[in-house]
């Protein structure tokens, strides 16, 4: 069975903390990535089955003033779907300024 292109992705970028430097809990624990599943599994019934859903995975659990953690989080994100998909369209489901602007990045859903 060959698989299809993706024709788009929405990219989830889920909330937390303001400041912390420490890595997110693992699995269970991280709540704010928790709260995040049923919209992914209600975006990936509602949509048609050649659009991607991903969730970022952030490295900090803050936002950290203007180290902007999960700003580079998102951008690596953005990257990693362009490698392995293409040049896609790209929805972000939260404003996350700098974030979305570049090829692979075409909008923010609001």
């Amino acid at each position: 069975m060959t698989r299809r292109q993706p024709a788009a992705a929405v990219l989830l970028l889920h909330g937390g903390r303001e400041d912390g430097l420490g890595a997110p809990p693992p699995g269970p624990f991280n709540l704010p990535a928790l709260r995040m599943r049923p919209f992914a599994y209600a975006l990936r019934r509602a949509l048609p089955g050649d659009v991607l859903v991903r969730a970022v995975r952030y490295g900090h659990r803050g936002w950290n003033g203007a180290r902007a953690d999960p700003l580079h989080d998102a951008v690596r994100a953005l990257d990693e779907l362009r490698r392995a998909a293409g040049d896609i369209p790209v929805e972000l489901d939260r404003v996350l300024p700098g974030a979305a602007g570049g090829p692979a990045r075409s909008g923010t859903a609001r």
